[in-house]
């Protein structure tokens, strides 16, 4: 469980339907935040070393997920755990090899520089491309 970028708690109402519960981890899941220090604990007035491994669950969640509905509660951290950027990523490629969309342009190169890596920008584009108003001549026009 150590080096997790996140977990779920599952809430499960009958045989099929489940609500999960997404958060991203904190530093205490991380093995090598915790290498150069000792946890102490306070027992019966004295304070002793505690060397079982240990981790936070906070009382916050970043997303919900039921069914097949994604309810995001922190939006940059629900993109990042389920890796959002990398699909706008994908969808930008295939959009600039679809030739109804680079049709459009005389020099793909300026738009690919403008995008870049930009997560805004690659979003606009991968909603550009579900949409796909660009196949319509009457939009374009």
């Amino acid at each position: 469980m150590q080096n997790s970028d996140f977990y779920a708690v599952k809430l499960q109402f009958n045989d099929k339907d489940a609500l999960f519960a997404i958060k991203s981890t904190d530093d205490s899941w991380k093995l090598k935040k915790l290498a150069g220090a000792y946890r102490a604990a306070f027992k019966d007035n004295a304070l002793d070393i505690d060397k079982t491994p240990t981790f936070n669950i906070s009382k916050a969640v970043d997303f919900f997920i039921f069914d097949d509905e994604v309810i995001a509660k922190v939006k940059n951290k629900t993109e990042s755990i389920l890796s959002y950027k990398e699909a706008h990523k994908e969808d930008f490629k295939s959009l600039q090899l679809d030739v109804s969309f680079s049709s459009l342009f005389t020099d793909m190169a300026a738009l690919s520089a403008y995008v870049g890596d930009n997560k805004i920008q690659l979003r606009r584009a991968s909603a550009i491309k579900q949409k796909e108003h660009y196949k319509d001549a009457a939009y374009i026009k």
